[in-house]
């Protein structure tokens, strides 16, 4: 007689793995401003009443310090608020590349107060004295003015900004731009009928797009002389650019001086 045949093997049918719930999408903060569409992403900036009111906002709000701006015009601390949250925004990640706003003064002021805490520090511990000893408040105060000094952060009447980067460590704290005391009363129009600096830039605010510019600029390396991405492909388009001989004329006398100023 044939063998008995076995009988079939049940395969269990398979189980579908249970779909992880979502998760849940956390509500915004509280009157926090919302980010809006757009070539990059940035915020609503509301009327300010005050320029103190701007600088709370700039600095609470967009999370950049910004110290100087309290008593000029509103309209000119919204504008400079509009670029700053822009450029925080381009920067993405490295946004500790754009640590403040300040005028001179005031950054002037922050820079020499840190230096002092410095200086205090070293020379206590080097003379083994109490850092508030009047010998060696005299002696930080001293030499970090001398230090300051060098670093040439100075204002003069044509100098209407200017933007800092230290790279890393304790001194990052400072990158960022300088904008003259009164620079939001200062009118541009003469310099752009002139060719010297681009049409577009006779008001005040324009400087802090400016500045801000080459705080992205040290950040994507856009020219030889970039402290960003050396590598980055635009490098030949932006030599190739500045070095075309009619661009004065196409663009300003100001950008025709070096290619990190046409930037």
């Amino acid at each position: 007689n044939p063998a008995p045949k076995a009988p079939p093997t049940k395969v269990a049918a398979p189980v579908a793995t249970p779909k992880p719930p979502d998760e849940p999408t956390p509500a915004p903060a509280k009157n926090a401003p919302q980010a809006k569409e757009g070539a990059f992403a940035t915020i609503d900036i509301p009327e300010f009443k005050t320029g103190k009111e701007g600088v709370a906002f700039i600095r609470d709000k967009i999370g950049v310090p910004c110290a100087g701006l309290e008593k000029m015009q509103p309209d000119f601390v919204r504008q400079a608020a509009k670029a700053v949250a822009d450029a925080k925004a381009h920067l993405g990640k490295d946004a500790d590349r754009l640590q403040g706003v300040w005028t001179f003064a005031e950054y002037k002021k922050q820079v020499l107060e840190f230096q002092k805490q410095k200086e205090a520090e070293k020379w206590a511990k080097a003379l083994n004295m109490a850092k508030d000893d009047p010998y060696i408040v005299q002696l930080a105060e001293r030499r970090a003015a001398e230090t300051v000094k060098r670093w040439k952060i100075t204002q003069s009447s044509q100098n209407y900004g200017c933007a800092r980067y230290w790279g890393y460590g304790e001194m990052q704290r400072f990158n960022g731009i300088i904008l003259n005391n009164h620079l939001d009363k200062m009118d541009r129009t003469a310099e752009v009928k002139e060719g010297y600096k681009a049409q577009g830039c006779e008001k005040p605010f324009a400087t802090v797009y400016h500045e801000l510019g080459h705080v992205i600029d040290y950040q994507l390396g856009l020219n030889e002389h970039g402290l960003g991405s050396y590598g980055s492909p635009v490098n030949g388009v932006v030599s190739k650019l500045w070095h075309d001989d009619d661009i004065a004329a196409k663009l300003s006398k100001y950008g025709a001086k070096t290619s990190r100023e046409m930037v």
